[in-house]
This record gives structure tokens, C-alpha cells and sequence, in this order.
């Protein structure tokens, strides 16, 4: 008697088992392992799709409504359509990657009047506007561009994040491949034909957490049309951004928006993080390994931000950088409008004195970033940094011996003598820290174990210091 009751025990216990191995196949959403008996995946919330027939137990093919074998109709309703998930694996090699994009967002890219963007004249004005942007130390142009101008953005080496995305397929629960493809086409079109195009802007302002499962659609078409083209948006923080990714991996992060409040002082806007929403420095560590592009505010429009400062401008670049960007768009150029009249152009549609004032700006903003590329910010080696001053250590990808401080002053009034002190982590031969643009020396000192020094800063101002070896 007791050996029938432990085989029955032993054959409900196998049937057990192959009842719950019905549902073990990997999700065909994210391919992450199910949990025996999972109806949901447990990384990305896309509903399971069984492995084996919930009748006759036979295999089924990836996709099957029906069985095979006995006709069983299989349950697919919400489970995402096999073709459109994210393939498993490293993320594509990205067109953006070995550049540090420091762009100009706008629009009226033509002389006033002037319908046709594609004519004669608008092309010529689009040559001499190119070339005054690359003066100012900008690579990228940013934007509904169009197509003629991203041709002579290539011809003229710069690089570009188009816009123009319309965002309402994002809104259909039950969005399809077809008009996903069909929403993309043009998009699509423009980066086949033009490889200076890097990103593709997606939505400016914070995405809304109801399209996510549009988006496993929407990012899971656009990944197999152009892995190595980020689409991108901007998250209500790091938690949704990590949320949408895992959906459809995207390859890069959208920068945070950073504005200035008219009710905003320089001390409050300028104490880090720096940026509106979820910081820069918690994006990056959410998401390690995908660049952050943060929006600059940089003009008054009447909507409650006021037109900031050169200095807070200066500021908000060295400050971003201590927080570990990959480059910065800059908010908006544009013609001048009723209610809005700050914009970085003037009556004639030209580069404004704002945007003239920005060159040394800009072009120290791009050359610190370009030089940071090869490093990643050592979250386990604080920098400690007085007299209002922010800092952070980067440490080269593979050569460790390789380190650079970032220092920025949050003060745009005074100067100061900032103390920094970090961890040697028993390296001795340090005697002092280089700036990266000017060369000068500054002498450095042990403490124990950390070093010690005093950074001269000028208001508004950032440095990048390498380590000087006996």
C-alpha cells in the first residue's frame, strides 16, 4: 500500500512538473528565463506565451495561435508579437559612438520668407549657418532639419539628431508591426540615406508611462530597422527610462531638461544635480553605459523660465560634466515671436549676440567632453570638494592609471580657492594636478591616504585636471 501511495505521490508530482514546464519557455518579448508557472515575465511584465500545448502538450512554434497537432487554440492575447522583440545579446554599435555631440536645437532654417527650405537661396543660407555654428564650436545640428541641410551638414563634417516624431501611435494599446513601419517610414528613409544622422528625437517632453506597451511595438520595429540609431526621449525619471528600455533597449539615454525659473536664484539652480527631474548622476548610474544628452535651456520664453546669464550658462556646462554627460543639446534657436521673443536669433533669422556670447563656452564644453570619452566617473572614489564647489573622478575604461578630476564652480559672481581632496588608493608618486587646456600645475600634497590640493576657480567656471607623476 505504501509503495502505491509513493508512486502516486511520485506521478502527481511529474505531472506537476510538466503542467508547470507548459509555461518555462524564454519571454519572446526580452528573452529573460520564466519562472515555472509564470503567466507574466517577471523583467518586463510581457504575458508568457506557452512553450507547449495546454492540451496535447506538443510543441509549439514561436508565434502559433493554433496547435499543430490537435487544433487547440492557443492564448496569445498581450503577449507581443515575436518579430518585433529586441534581440538578446550586447547592444549594436551606435553610430554616436567616439562622439560627443554638443548641438543646437532649432528651427527656420532659411532666410525669412522663404518657403521652399530646399530652393537656392535657403540652401545658401543654410551653408553660411552651418559654418557659423561650427565656428562656435558646435558639431550637431538638432531638429526638424531638412533633408538638403543634413546633406550639407555631412559635407561639412556635423552631425545631426533629427526630430519631428509623431507621437500618437505611442497611444494605441493595441499598436501593430505594419503601422509602427509605416509611422517610422520616414524617419527611416533619412537615416538610410544620410549616416552623419546619430539620433532620432522621439519626444522633447517627459514620455507618458501609458505607452509602454505601444512602445515594445514602436521600439521593437525601429530596433530591427536601425539598431545603431537611438530613438530618443525624455523620462519623468530614471525608474521610467529604465522601464522603457528593458521594453525596447534603445542603445542611448535622452538627456534630463534643465531650465531656469523666473522664481529660481543662480545658487539654487546651479546646486547639483543640475538637472530638472531625475539628476544626471542618478540617470547614470540607473543605466550604466548609455550616454546622457541633457537639454540646456538657454533662452526666455515666457513660460514661466527666464533667459539665463553667460555665467549660469558656463556654469550648468562645467557642473553637467561633473555629473557624467556625453554631450548637451542646447535649447532652442529660433526666430523671434510674439511672446517668446529670446530666442538664440535675431529679426533676421541670424545667430544672436546670446549665441555669439557662448563660443569660449562652447568650445571648452567640447573639447573637456570629447577628452572625457575614453572615461567613466569612479562612483567608489568620491571627490570631496569645499567652498561650493562640485567634483568628480574619472578613471579611463582600460588603463586605471589614467585618472582626470572635474571641478566646477557653482558661484558665477566670485572667484574662489577650492579644496579637493580623493583617495591616492596607494598610488605615492602624485605631486600635482594639470589643467587639460591651459597646462598649468598645481601643486598636490599627501594626507594620509588621500591627496590634497587648492583649485584656483573663476566664477562660473569648471577644470579638468590630470595627475602629475614624480
Amino acid at each position: 500500500m505504501k509503495a502505491v501511495v509513493a508512486l502516486a505521490m511520485v506521478v502527481a508530482l511529474l505531472l506537476g512538473l510538466s503542467a508547470a514546464c507548459v509555461w518555462a519557455a524564454p519571454c519572446a518579448q526580452c528573452n529573460a528565463e520564466l519562472p515555472d508557472g509564470a503567466k507574466f515575465c517577471p523583467e518586463c511584465g510581457a504575458k508568457a506565451q506557452p512553450a507547449n500545448c495546454p492540451k496535447c502538450q506538443a510543441k509549439l512554434p514561436a508565434g502559433a495561435k493554433f496547435c499543430p497537432e490537435c487544433g487547440q487554440k492557443v492564448d496569445t492575447s498581450a503577449a507581443p508579437t515575436p518579430e518585433v522583440r529586441a534581440a538578446p545579446g550586447p547592444r549594436p554599435k551606435q553610430r554616436y559612438e567616439g562622439i560627443f555631440p554638443v548641438a543646437l536645437y532649432g528651427s527656420g532654417y532659411g532666410p525669412l520668407g522663404e518657403k521652399d527650405l530646399e530652393s537656392e537661396a535657403a540652401r545658401e543660407w543654410q551653408k553660411r549657418f552651418l559654418e557659423t555654428l561650427k565656428d562656435l564650436g558646435f558639431n550637431t545640428i538638432a531638429g526638424s532639419v531638412p533633408k538638403g541641410m543634413i546633406s550639407l551638414a555631412e559635407q561639412a563634417g556635423m552631425y545631426v539628431i533629427t526630430g519631428g516624431h509623431d507621437p500618437k501611435p505611442l497611444g494605441k494599446p493595441d499598436l501593430t508591426p505594419e503601422e509602427a513601419r509605416t509611422a517610422l517610414a520616414d524617419v527611416d528613409a533619412v537615416c538610410r540615406e544620410h549616416k552623419n544622422v546619430i539620433a532620432s528625437i522621439l519626444y522633447a517632453d517627459p514620455v507618458k508611462p501609458e505607452w509602454l506597451p505601444a512602445w515594445r511595438v514602436y521600439g521593437g520595429v525601429w530596433n530591427q530597422m536601425h539598431p545603431d540609431v537611438p530613438l530618443l526621449a525624455t523620462y519623468a525619471d530614471a525608474a521610467q527610462w529604465k522601464q522603457f528600455d528593458g521594453a525596447a533597449p534603445i542603445g542611448a539615454a535622452q538627456g534630463w531638461v534643465y531650465k531656469w525659473r523666473e522664481s529660481t536664484t543662480w545658487e539654487q539652480a546651479l546646486t547639483p544635480p543640475v538637472c530638472i527631474g531625475p539628476d544626471c548622476r542618478g540617470g547614470r548610474t540607473a543605466m550604466p553605459g548609455l550616454p546622457i544628452w541633457p537639454w540646456i535651456q538657454c533662452f526666455g520664453n515666457g513660460w514661466g523660465f527666464r533667459w539665463p546669464t553667460t555665467a549660469e550658462y558656463r556654469a550648468a556646462h562645467h557642473l553637467i560634466l561633473v555629473e557624467g554627460v556625453r554631450g548637451a543639446l542646447c535649447f532652442m534657436w529660433g526666430q523671434p515671436r510674439a511672446g517668446s521673443p529670446e530666442f538664440l536669433a535675431n529679426e533676421r533669422n541670424e545667430p544672436a549676440q546670446q549665441l555669439l556670447d557662448l563660443k569660449p563656452i562652447v568650445r571648452e564644453f567640447g573639447a573637456i567632453g570629447t577628452e572625457l570619452l575614453g572615461y567613466e566617473i569612479d562612483d567608489s572614489r568620491p571627490v570631496s570638494a569645499g567652498m561650493g564647489a562640485a567634483a568628480s573622478l574619472y578613471v579611463h575604461r582600460t588603463d586605471p592609471r589614467k585618472v582626470y578630476i572635474m571641478i566646477a564652480s557653482r558661484d558665477v559672481e566670485d572667484p574662489q580657492e577650492a579644496p579637493i581632496s580623493f583617495d591616492s588608493r596607494g598610488e605615492q608618486g602624485i605631486t600635482g594636478l594639470q589643467d587639460f587646456m591651459d597646462h598649468s600645475v598645481i601643486p598636490a600634497r599627501y594626507e594620509g591616504e588621500n591627496v590634497v590640493a587648492k583649485v584656483e576657480l573663476q566664477p562660473a567656471a569648471g577644470r579638468l585636471l590630470s595627475l602629475v607623476m614624480r
